[in-house]
């Protein structure tokens, strides 16, 4: 969702109080037009981190500024990550969608189960719940041990059988 008016107003009166740009009538509509795919809480962030770490100098800040430090911050978000294989063979296409979809769902703060739904939905797919522990550390240690024990009784089950021959 692109900024309204009133939140790119909002915006450029944050950033004249901090000193950072000197407000103009007519200024906070250009600045919107500049970040037309930059959502107004990835900008109050990312203005919040320009004024914090005095990300301008000698000069006052421009749209850009702001586009490369959002640039950051959904970076940083995403850090590194892929997108898991889709649920379903797709076409090409829908499979990149797919995938940029995740990682976009990612770089606005949603969890990994959160923008997989997100990339399932933009592309007309459902995952299907699996049986069996969930992304939880402990989840996973406990039905890794809950399986040895079941493979030892089945392992002593067939040893017992042998034994008896």
């Amino acid at each position: 969702m692109t900024m309204t008016n009133e939140e790119a107003v909002e915006l450029v009166a944050y950033l004249n109080r901090a000193g950072l740009v000197i407000a103009m009538e007519g200024q906070a509509a250009v600045w919107r037009d500049s970040l037309y795919d930059v959502t107004f809480a990835d900008a109050q962030v990312a203005a919040r981190e320009m004024v914090r770490a005095g990300a301008v100098r000698e000069r006052f800040a421009t749209p850009a500024d702001l586009f490369r430090a959002v640039k950051r911050l959904r970076a940083g978000r995403i850090g590194g990550r892929v997108a898991p294989a889709p649920p379903m063979p797709l076409e090409p296409a829908a499979e990149l969608l797919f995938g940029r979809a995740y990682l976009w769902a990612l770089g606005s703060g949603a969890t990994e189960e959160q923008a997989d739904a997100v990339a399932c939905k933009r592309v007309g797919v459902e995952r299907q719940a699996l049986a069996g522990p969930g992304r939880n550390p402990r989840e996973i240690i406990e039905a890794a041990a809950a399986a040895l024990v079941d493979e030892r009784r089945e392992c002593g089950g067939r040893q017992e059988a042998m034994d008896g021959e």
